[in-house]
């Protein structure tokens, strides 16, 4: 039963609601829907039959019993009754789902930051299986599967003949033996990779260093357990620096746990101070969490980042500094997920994740709407661009577009290629050496033979093979020649048009490398990312910082 502990369970973000989405016709999608159908068939419970608040229970346990005696299939009871509960769940909001044992074991090992399997997470759009995620240093980021890839095949057999929780026992097997995929990309032809699922660790503070200039920078990727603890370690360490103030990097974190929230929150707020309330329904008793009777750690300048997917715990977080006027929020619009959901175990049924509550800021907001929430996610996995629906910076950065090269490059893992193959001979020492490092990336670039696969290169190869065929109309050497030509200049020219974004990728895939970043290497990163350009600024501007967090200031825009 759902009670009072509701209000301090997992408040899970866009990573489970890329598995909150995954669908199809046999999913298991709510327990407690099974219970009831299974009772009533029983013969039990009559007032829940008789009661108006579940008057359809009568025609669905009809309708489950028709199935049941009558299919002239051999028809398997839970099957019918997790199809009914999936049915239940489909008409809540789309982080609200029943987890079976294998979609449950995931969630909470990702909840203590680690992770067992091939590393990749799956939504089906029909019938098709589509990876949404990949988690850095897993398996299937090191076979190269991006975000975007069709899984059409597992061990030769078809995933359209699967079921959801088929594919997913699957690529979260025990280890002992690999699982071949059989992957479509969004361009090229499809390709097979044996890959074997193993332990994965889920950093929360992937990169954290001094710059140059002299700021402390953090960036936290994930709100799990522990890692309000591991964020008092990191400031204690580089506030022996004295740093000039400190920069938390939100973009792209899914939340996590609410608990972590309000602890980090905790580090910087006064004692006691309000992060956040959470309300059942509209008129009912809610609950404020505070910051505990410690002291602060930190109380120098801080700056947060964020962008249009930094969402849940790391929202709340954000809108908790920003509405106590402790921190000045940089970055876009935040998703928009205001609503918490409990995460409760089901014995050996898995478990089930419900929304439960949504919060307000300390100021009396409520951030996101679950139907915006349900068309952004929509659009972003369909490789479309959205608007956050949820809190406003205090300073705006708009996003820039993805270029073909810089597309290209982070689907086939190209940056990460490069970066290993220079190791210790990486060609730079700061951005004063960019001009160096992006002639020795292009010449390896295009000594390769594999390219961006645009509309000129398309109709470059169908012209080559049609030239190699007996074909009727073959196109000649010097047409050819001349068609490779200027394919290869629009190469170049776009790519000097990206020159921005690749050496910001190149840098962060260097850094990301390394254990400990070179202040001069961080500092290249900085120089090349607006966002942490912005923050870097402001923190060098003591009399804008403080306008802009008193609300002295006009809303700005970089």
């Amino acid at each position: 039963m759902v009670g009072p502990d509701d209000f301090r369970s997992d408040d899970i973000g866009v990573d489970a609601v890329w598995r909150a989405r995954r669908r199809g016709t046999f999913t298991a999608r709510g327990f407690l829907l099974l219970v009831v159908v299974a009772v009533l068939l029983a013969g039990s419970l009559r007032w829940l039959q008789s009661s108006v608040r579940y008057r359809g229970a009568r025609e669905l346990a009809a309708a489950a019993e028709l199935i049941i005696s009558r299919s002239p299939m051999e028809a398997d009871p839970d099957k019918i009754f997790r199809g009914a509960a999936h049915g239940m769940m489909s008409v809540l909001d789309p982080y609200s789902a029943y987890l079976p044992p294998a979609e449950f074991n995931s969630l909470t090992e990702e909840t203590e930051g680690e992770y067992f399997g091939i590393g990749v997470e799956i939504r089906l759009r029909g019938r098709i299986v589509v990876v949404a995620n990949v988690l850095p240093r897993s398996p299937a980021y090191d076979a190269g599967i991006r975000p975007g890839d069709q899984i059409i095949a597992i061990d030769g057999h078809a995933t359209e003949a699967l079921t959801l929780d088929e594919i997913v026992a699957t690529v979260r097997g025990a280890g002992e033996n690999p699982v071949l995929l059989t992957i479509l990309p969004p361009t090229g032809p499809e390709r097979h990779v044996r890959l074997l699922p193993r332990a994965v660790e889920i950093e929360a503070f992937p990169l954290v260093g001094i710059t140059r200039s002299g700021f402390g920078y953090i960036r936290w990727e994930h709100f799990s357990l522990g890692s309000a603890d591991r964020l008092a370690a990191i400031i204690e360490e580089l506030r022996i620096e004295d740093p000039i103030g400190l920069v938390i990097d939100l973009r792209g974190n899914p939340g996590g746990v609410l608990d972590e929230a309000v602890s980090a929150a905790g580090l910087f707020l006064p004692s006691n101070s309000l992060v956040c309330t959470l309300v059942r329904t509209e008129g009912s008793d809610s609950l404020a969490y505070r910051t505990g009777s410690a002291l602060p750690i930190y109380q120098d300048d801080l700056i947060i980042v964020q962008d249009a997917l930094s969402t849940s715990a790391a929202e709340l977080f954000a809108a908790a500094l920003q509405d106590s006027r402790r921190a000045i929020v940089v970055g876009q619009r935040s998703f928009g997920k205001g609503w918490v959901q409990s995460v409760i175990p089901l014995d050996d049924y898995g478990g089930m994740r419900l929304s439960t509550a949504y919060y307000l800021t300390p100021s009396g907001q409520r951030i996101g709407d679950v139907h915006s929430s349900s068309a952004q996610l929509d659009s972003l996995l369909s490789g479309g661009r959205f608007e956050g629906m949820g809190m406003f910076p205090d300073v705006r950065v708009e996003p820039t577009e993805q270029g073909p090269w810089e597309q290209w490059c982070l689907r086939e893992g190209v940056f990460a290629d490069y970066v290993s193959s220079r190791d210790d001979d990486w060609p730079a020492a700061g951005l004063e050496d960019s001009t160096d490092l992006l002639t020795d990336f292009s010449q390896w670039l295009f000594d390769s033979p594999v390219r961006p696969h645009g509309t000129g290169r398309a109709l470059l190869d169908r012209l080559q093979k049609s030239d190699s065929a007996e074909a009727p109309l073959r196109p000649g050497k010097k047409v050819l020649n001349a068609l490779a030509a200027a394919v290869e200049r629009d190469d170049r020219l776009q790519f000097r048009r990206e020159s921005s974004a690749l050496l910001l990728r190149l840098w962060e895939q260097r850094i990301e490398s390394v254990e400990d970043p070179d202040p001069g290497e961080l500092e290249a990163l900085i120089d090349l990312d607006p966002s942490l350009t912005t923050a870097r600024d402001l923190l060098e501007q003591p009399e804008r910082f403080d306008a802009i967090l008193a609300g002295n200031a006009p809303p700005h825009h970089e």
